[in-house]
């Protein structure tokens, strides 16, 4: 189709001459004129049909060459185990298994029909369960095809079920009934749990009895109660049920900080022969020879009921207990410390908190550690409080013990207002630590309240014990690596700045990342020693 112009450059002249008033529009021109539109509005409708031609053709070619371009992607080509690998590492780091519009595993299986049936037939996918608030009613149907979906497969379990929301997530009055329900689904499944990590209120206790001595592949369990995660509800120790604990045949990991696990043995309720990590409170400091009832364990973080009054004179144990096998020892009193003989021992971590004032005394530690002559190779001290006019000098004190000074590994963790203020100083005095090597400095405290002060003196305590005149005079080892574990992380660039970076460059090894092995879904603890 011709689509030149329809006039003549004589006709333009003469539209052109009207339209600017120089000449009168004649009854000829009205013919030619007419004609002329009428071509235009042909020529125009024949284009708007090309363009639309060719709109659809460019269209088919888009969609042709994604079509070619994603045969080709790499993607394609992966193997099924590999995606289902791939696929279980997105499925194990969701957020909430019963969010079917937003996480995976559900969300992967609305890609392509291969990955669907992938998602359907693969039941590793949904091994890992994570239920949190809020509950509504389609919370238990969603729940029920999730653990359909699962199959026989091992599960690993982080579930938080409370009996009041409010302050918390918001408040959700018809949130419980649902939460109860979809805990009874959980239940049913007890037999295929293989990690299980639960924050549980008192209205959840009594059905949590019924799976007692029917949990043979549980691995790891982690119990904290609601008040332990978010300062919400309350629980009563009495009506825990430990019998949950009575039968473990499997277990490795045990994580009950807030129970008192002692009592429970006192009832011979606890049977978990391959228990190698646990944690737990006591009730009495001379019911520390329930470690006994574990002899495969190697790792023991216990502490003391803070109502106890850890300064006055309890009877110390006719013989202490002694076991072989532990090597990494946590505690928030010493006094736990009289009854114990740990010859394997070659970590040791001192928590001191507020609500166990005086609970650290370097002389217990000492008689302890004379006692288990073991080769102790790190020492962590963690100081949870803000009062240093009565708690200041647990590190310094800690770090005097004479039967330390071995230790080629230390770590101080401050957590709470205020970074202790003489350890730096400290550690530049002879015969401290001679053996450090490696120090963590883990600060979970505002980032004002760290000083620019107190910052300098942690470089020039660096530079002391890295200078080669101080090691070579003194014997002292030199701090070859420093782990630095900040809060908030930007907190980095002002140890950089003021000296840090010139230490990196001089050879010193700088590591953020925090010194554990495991770390679970939510509040469970750190593992520091070997799995």
């Amino acid at each position: 189709m011709d689509f030149g112009p329809v006039n003549t450059s004589e006709q333009e002249e003469i539209l052109a001459s009207y339209l600017r008033g120089l000449r009168p529009l004649l009854d000829s021109d009205l013919g030619w004129i007419r004609n002329s539109i009428t071509q235009y509005h042909e020529q125009l409708s024949a284009i708007n049909d090309l363009s639309a031609r060719l709109a659809r053709q460019e269209e088919a070619i888009t969609a042709s060459l994604s079509l070619h371009t994603s045969a080709l992607s790499p993607i394609r080509r992966l193997p099924r185990d590999l995606l289902i690998s791939i696929f279980y590492y997105v499925s194990f780091n969701t957020s909430n298994s019963l969010d079917y519009v937003a996480e995976a595993p559900w969300t992967l299986g609305r890609v392509c029909a291969l990955w669907r049936d992938i998602v359907l037939t693969a039941p590793i996918l949904w091994s890992t369960v994570i239920l949190k608030p809020e509950y509504d009613p389609n919370s238990p149907r969603i729940a029920a095809e999730y653990f359909r979906r699962s199959g026989v497969h091992p599960l690993s379990i982080g579930a938080r079920f409370d009996d009041d929301l409010s302050g918390a997530y918001g408040d959700y009055p018809h949130d419980v009934p649902y939460s109860l329900d979809v805990f009874e689904l959980l239940l049913k499944q007890c037999t295929r749990w293989k990690v299980a990590e639960l924050h549980i209120s008192d209205s959840f206790t009594n059905p949590l009895m019924s799976i007692s001595r029917h949990l043979p592949i549980l691995e790891e369990l982690y119990i904290a109660t609601a008040d332990g995660f978010s300062g919400v509800g309350s629980f009563e120790e009495e009506i825990f049920p430990m019998t949950i604990l009575s039968d473990l045949p499997s277990c490795i990991r045990i994580y009950l900080k807030g129970f008192f696990l002692d009592e429970a043995i006192e009832l011979h309720r606890i049977r978990a022969p391959q228990l190698k990590h646990c944690c737990f409170d006591l009730a009495e400091a001379s019911r520390v020879t329930c470690i006994s009832q574990f002899p495969s364990l190697q790792e023991l973080h216990i502490y003391l009921n803070p109502s106890r009054d850890v300064t006055s004179v309890v009877p110390a144990l006719h013989e202490p207990v002694r076991h072989d096998v532990i090597q990494y020892l946590g505690t928030d009193a010493t006094v736990l410390l009289r009854d114990l003989t740990l010859p394997g021992l070659s970590q040791i971590s001192l928590q001191s908190t507020s609500g166990l004032s005086g609970a650290l005394r370097p002389s217990a530690l000492s008689a302890f550690l004379q006692r288990s002559k073991c080769s102790l190779m790190g020492l962590t001290i963690w100081i949870r409080y803000s009062d240093w006019d009565t708690e200041g000098t647990v590190c310094k004190d800690m770090i005097n013990v004479p039967e330390v000074q071995s230790t080629s590994k230390v770590l101080f963790g401050f957590d709470g207002e205020h970074c202790e203020p003489g350890l730096c100083s400290r550690l530049m005095q002879p015969g401290i630590l001679p053996n450090l090597i490696q120090l963590t400095i883990i600060l979970e405290i505002p980032f004002e309240n760290v000083s620019q002060e107190w910052i300098d003196g942690f470089i020039a305590m660096l530079r002391f014990r890295r200078a080669e005149r101080i090691w070579e005079e003194s014997k002292i080892r030199r701090i070859e690596k420093l782990r630095l574990c900040l809060e908030p992380q930007h907190m980095i660039e002002k140890f950089l700045d003021s000296g840090l970076r010139e230490l990196v460059e001089q050879g010193l090894v700088l590591d953020q990342a925090p010194p554990t092995l495991k770390w679970i879904y939510w509040s469970g603890p750190y593992w520091f020693s070997v799995t």
